[in-house]
């Protein structure tokens, strides 16, 4: 069987993956997380010898062992949804408990295939990691400042003639899909350097402003690769996050290849960071040169696989088929 860890409201992706599961004839079972334990308790018992882990579900419980479970598909980890009326202190107090539990619960099936393991994703998303690893393999990367000290962006401001970016340095939304939380990558002006103290409290990325030809989405299942880019204006917001295109700014997907030379790099990266899965961005900019800007463990690859049949779903299923 596969375990596929995701929250109630994902859809599309993980719904092509259940689909190719079902075409392979693979077994699989959908855990929300976000679900659990509060709204369906979990239970691990130990009292048949081989411990079992429970999901006590409306419809039925569902026990599951370590003998089981051959492969999961670590998309989402989600915190337990609480009661709305729940008060918040008490939220605190039971959450770190909640969360272990569901965790210890999921190492049972240590000895299958994760893809991603949880303790390689969670190192994975430190940017500061993926960038000193990237330049310790010399994959070609941004010159970046992550602070929130306001004198270092204020130099670093007029080091790069005031063109530079900012970009959080953890999301505060996990999905692509429109949210009211959600921060763009930003140019920083001029009149931003007399507000510089509110970075205190949230350190941020900064890096220079590059003159992008493309931007590239790429996601990487085991060995293969399946590459999104799209032709960005000079000019502009989308110059700067191509993100916040409409459809009527015209932006399309198109088939493209990586340099062999950048191909490498990633899956040298990919292997650092003990990953099987994950989903690229760079940048090629007018002058020809390739940049690394980030890796996703759990990034979002749906467009490509839409707008291009790249069959990203199919690649992800036949690997936890194996």
């Amino acid at each position: 069987m596969v375990l596929l860890l995701t929250h109630s409201g994902d859809f599309y992706t993980v719904d092509l993956v259940q689909a190719a599961l079902q075409e392979l004839g693979t077994p699989f079972f959908r855990v929300n997380t976000d679900l659990l334990p509060v709204q369906y308790p979990v239970s691990v018992d130990f009292a048949a010898g081989e411990p079992v882990l429970t999901f006590h579900l409306e419809e039925a419980p569902v026990r599951l062992s370590s003998t089981q479970v051959k492969s999961v598909w670590c998309r989402r980890l989600w915190p337990a949804q609480f009661p709305e009326d729940c008060p918040l202190d008490l939220v605190e107090q039971c959450r770190p408990a909640a969360t272990q539990l569901v965790l210890d619960g999921l190492a049972l099936f240590r000895d299958a295939l994760w893809m991603n393991p949880i303790d390689h994703g969670t190192r994975a998303e430190s940017k500061i990691l993926q960038l000193n690893l990237a330049h310790e393999i010399q994959m070609p990367t941004p010159e970046t400042l992550i602070t929130n000290e306001p004198q270092k962006i204020h130099d670093f401001f007029h080091r790069h003639q005031g063109k530079i970016i900012t970009k959080l340095l953890v999301p505060t939304v996990v999905s692509m899909e429109f949210h009211q939380d959600f921060t763009y990558t930003c140019m920083v002006r001029e009149e931003h350097l007399a507000h510089l103290n509110q970075v205190r409290g949230r350190p941020q990325i900064f890096q220079p402003f590059l003159r992008k030809l493309r931007e590239y989405r790429v996601a990487v299942v085991g060995e293969q690769f399946f590459v999104g880019a799209l032709d960005v204006p000079s000019t502009g917001p989308l110059a700067i996050d191509w993100r916040q295109a409409t459809e009527n700014d015209g932006l399309k997907w198109e088939n493209r290849a990586l340099p062999d030379e950048i191909a490498d790099k990633a899956l040298q990266l990919m292997e650092l960071l003990g990953l099987t899965f994950g989903v690229f961005d760079f940048v090629e900019t007018l002058d020809g040169e390739f940049y690394f800007l980030e890796v996703n463990q759990a990034g979002e690859w749906g467009m490509l696989q839409r707008d291009l049949e790249l069959p990203i779903a199919q690649a992800i299923a036949r690997e936890l088929s194996v």
